[in-house]
């Protein structure tokens, strides 16, 4: 087959900043970005920058699907963003996440070793095949427990153990 005919176009950037949930600037994240035709182009970038600014260069015209991504903050869902020129602005927000440590107990007392522990922000729900809901981590030997990067806001805390009745449930 002859006379196929392929043609470049030029590309387009857009730009603008990442703040977090107080409207501070987020400064190390990384972007990506990822068209929404079907095998079409993925592009990623990593950024350090002190007023949370960035411009991601060199991607075509075209509808595209932005996510950032920072430690220390959830993930959001991608951004929608069409690109016709040069200079389009996006600003993206991201949420700070916080840690939550503590102790699971017996009933006399004791630290409790191997109990499961969930915290759920309400965000997920419970999967008849999965069960419950949110994140889950185990007691270690002295019955301490810790999350990292848990979504900030309210948060539903338990304890279950095999054999055990569940804790009550504790939410701040």
């Amino acid at each position: 087959t002859s006379g196929l005919l392929l043609q470049l176009e030029g590309p387009v950037s857009f730009q603008g900043r990442v703040l977090d949930d107080r409207g501070e600037p987020v400064q190390t994240f990384t972007l990506r970005v990822e068209s929404t035709e079907q095998g079409g182009p993925r592009e990623r970038q990593s950024y350090t920058a002190s007023e949370g600014r960035y411009v991601f260069a060199r991607v075509g015209p075209g509808e595209w699907e932005v996510e950032v991504e920072a430690e220390g903050y959830t993930h959001p869902e991608p951004a929608k963003l069409t690109l016709s020129a040069d200079g389009t602005e996006l600003n993206l927000g991201l949420e700070r996440t916080v840690s939550l440590a503590g102790v699971v107990l017996d009933g006399d007392g004791a630290p409790f070793a191997g109990a499961t522990v969930r915290a759920d922000d309400g965000s997920s729900t419970a999967n008849p095949w999965m069960g419950p809901g949110g994140e889950t981590t185990e007691t270690d030997a002295e019955g301490q427990f810790h999350f990292d990067e848990l979504s900030a806001g309210t948060l539903t805390v338990s304890a279950s153990a095999d054999a055990w009745a569940d804790s009550a449930p504790q939410t701040f």
